[in-house]
């Protein structure tokens, strides 16, 4: 199959509840296998979609089996240790724009800001919030985190509002999710995959080199380099304010993946129990 023979033994790269990867040395040089548990069952039918239709959106698929699980993934490139922000930021925009014509035909989930804000009392419950429990938030940060409620059911009202279009959302985009080659990036794992507002996506800050802060500034430009791309639908300064809003509000979208589409699903809870709190702990003012 694909004119490929395999040279070595296979190599386990992850190994945990949401997924199964293995890097496997072929004649053409090294291929990935990746198991996905049926929740994830999206990641099969969305991968070679967005890798067929939109440049950089994903790994060359070689096989896919949705009913098993199961894609084998061409080599996209290395890890990025310092990447372009500007250059990333601008290729997420364009990626999200490519994909709407594949939008109908996926039938994803739909996690655009009206479905986060009728989230937020179940987003903000003593149960989710973990409240006075090892490791939860405490009466504190729950009573502050409530406070907020008004401002960011204002924020995804005006994103819902906004003139953009609802886009194909990546739900878990972070430095670990791209790669590079010779300039060019690819995007990786699309098991959160849904239906959003483009904006509650492309948050530069988790896409920084790891480890290593960046100034504000190098963020800042990274993000109105993304927002250049949506330039057509509205001025730059409404483009900005909608932005902040999202950066906001993007931590709630980031959140419900875990709570929504892990959490009930793995064997073992009590490893992704509170995953959620520290992208709600981020909403809270420093």
């Amino acid at each position: 199959m694909q004119g490929l023979t395999r040279t070595g033994e296979p190599t386990v790269l992850k190994h945990w509840q949401i997924s199964l990867l293995w890097r496997v040395p072929t004649s053409g040089g090294p291929v990935y296998l990746k198991a996905v548990p049926d929740f994830f069952a999206r990641e099969v039918r969305v991968t070679p979609a967005r890798a067929a239709g939109v440049p950089g959106a994903a790994p060359p698929v070689l096989a896919a089996d949705e009913g098993r699980g199961l894609l084998l993934l061409a080599d996209a490139g290395t890890d990025v240790d310092a990447p372009d922000l500007p250059a990333l930021l601008r290729h997420v925009a364009r990626v999200q724009r490519a994909s709407l014509p594949l939008l109908p035909a996926l039938g994803l989930e739909d996690r655009g800001p009206a479905q986060v804000r009728s989230r937020l009392a179940d987003l903000f419950s003593d149960e989710v919030l973990l409240v006075g429990e090892e490791g939860g938030l405490t009466p504190g940060e729950a009573g502050r985190l409530r406070a907020l409620r008004p401002e960011l059911e204002a924020a995804l009202t005006r994103l819902e509002a906004s003139p953009l279009p609802l886009t194909l959302g990546h739900g878990d985009l972070h430095g670990g999710n791209v790669v590079e080659r010779a300039g060019e990036f690819t995007l990786l794992d699309w098991s959160d995959a849904c239906v959003t507002h483009p904006f509650l996506d492309a948050n530069a800050a988790y896409l920084t080199a790891h480890g290593t802060p960046t100034p504000p500034e190098d963020i800042a430009a990274a993000h109105d380099a993304y927002l250049s791309e949506w330039a057509d639908l509205a001025p730059l300064d409404d483009l900005r304010g909608l932005h902040a809003d999202a950066l906001r509000a993007g931590e709630l979208f980031r959140a419900l993946g875990y709570v929504d589409n892990i959490q009930p699903h793995v064997e073992d809870p009590q490893e992704w129990r509170g995953a959620h709190l520290e992208h709600l702990r981020k909403v809270l003012p420093e």
